[in-house]
């Protein structure tokens, strides 16, 4: 109910599913999608990356991070760098960031195309 006072009406003009992790990897895994998975462990710093093309974000819970089941289809690891002594961002600020930059740089590729 949380998410979706939170998503503003946003929820109902998308279209939904209800399939376990495995089965959503494998499908967008067929549709050739790179997975990002959003942690910090062995990941390259998010604003490097490419983010055209068709992919799938995944972000993990704030304490435990991506799920173990998802680790086989990641394709590339990100981080949102933080100074030093921050210990976390919130799962909902870092998805902010990283969709924003995908965002930003798709267009960026649009006007220049």
């Amino acid at each position: 109910p949380r998410a979706v006072r939170a998503s503003m009406g946003a929820i109902f003009r998308l279209p939904a599913i209800e399939a376990g992790l495995e089965r959503v990897l494998e499908d967008v895994k067929s549709l050739g999608c790179r997975v990002i998975g959003a942690d910090v462990r062995n990941a390259v710093d998010y604003d490097t990356v490419d983010w055209t093309g068709p992919l799938a974000l995944l972000l993990g819970g704030e304490g435990a991070g991506l799920p173990r089941e998802a680790e086989a289809a990641i394709d590339l690891r990100v981080a949102v760098p933080m100074a030093p002594g921050v210990e976390s961002l919130s799962v909902n600020a870092a998805a902010a960031v990283l969709l924003f930059t995908a965002a930003r740089k798709r267009r960026a590729i649009n006007r220049a195309g």
